[in-house]
């Protein structure tokens, strides 16, 4: 009677070792995948931060050169007033020649 005691207290010792080795190692498992669901995050994380610093890049870039776009055409737009200013000069200074010889 105590040998089958004795006996049925292992088994229930080994039961209850077994469901518990069972519930660590789902828990083990819960805890890795949770864990490279973290690093999974950290490195998305840090690919959006690239993404982003490297689109502020390109939109500095892109208004730099719209402004660098803008002073050109201002130049021009002044450079195509002077040049048009010369000519109507020359040609009333011409006009005013040819006045001149015509007398």
């Amino acid at each position: 009677e105590q040998l089958q005691a004795e006996k049925d207290r292992n088994a229930d010792l080994l039961a209850r070792e077994s469901d518990t080795r069972r519930k660590l190692e789902v828990e083990l498992a819960r805890q890795g995948a949770e864990e490279s669901w973290q690093i999974i995050l950290a490195q998305e994380r840090q690919q959006a931060a690239k993404v982003q610093a490297e689109m502020e890049k390109q939109l500095q870039e892109q208004s730099r050169q719209q402004s660098e776009l803008q002073r050109s055409r201002d130049e021009l737009k002044r450079l195509s007033a002077e040049s048009k200013a010369a000519a109507e000069a020359n040609e009333m200074a011409r006009a005013g020649t040819l006045k001149e010889l015509a007398r």
